[in-house]
């Protein structure tokens, strides 16, 4: 079963989930933003198609900050390569969150491992 996910709405209103324990869950608010600039390295011919989506925090949250998300396809002579990149800038957000941030640090490090799981495992299809 699944241990994190993604809600979208269609206003831009993004909830994030992620099981802590077998009945304890996190449900963190979120809105949309622009993503960050893609810069292409090396032949700009080689890159097929590159996708980005970007969120940032909104109040309520524990943490503060912005993650990215950017997935390009390129075709070198050997074949498709796909690169997935994840950045995170966060910090804990108030009182309470800057107390529980290294509580909450390892369950955010848990999602961007499961993201990049479900990415290979997408890869492989």
């Amino acid at each position: 079963s699944a241990h994190t996910g993604i809600f979208a709405a269609s206003d831009g209103s993004i909830v994030t989930w992620a099981r802590m324990a077998p009945a304890l869950w996190v449900l963190n608010p979120c809105r949309a933003v622009k993503p960050a600039p893609h810069i292409a390295f090396g032949s700009s011919k080689a890159v097929r198609r590159s996708d980005a989506v970007a969120y940032a925090t909104t109040e309520g949250h524990l943490i503060q900050g912005v993650e990215h998300m950017r997935v390009t396809l390129s075709s070198p002579r050997d074949g498709s390569v796909v690169d997935f990149h994840v950045h995170s800038a966060s910090r804990g957000s108030g009182l309470l969150g800057r107390a529980l941030f290294p509580l909450l640090a390892p369950a955010q490090r848990r999602y961007f491992h499961e993201q990049l799981r479900c990415m290979a495992v997408g890869c492989a299809q």
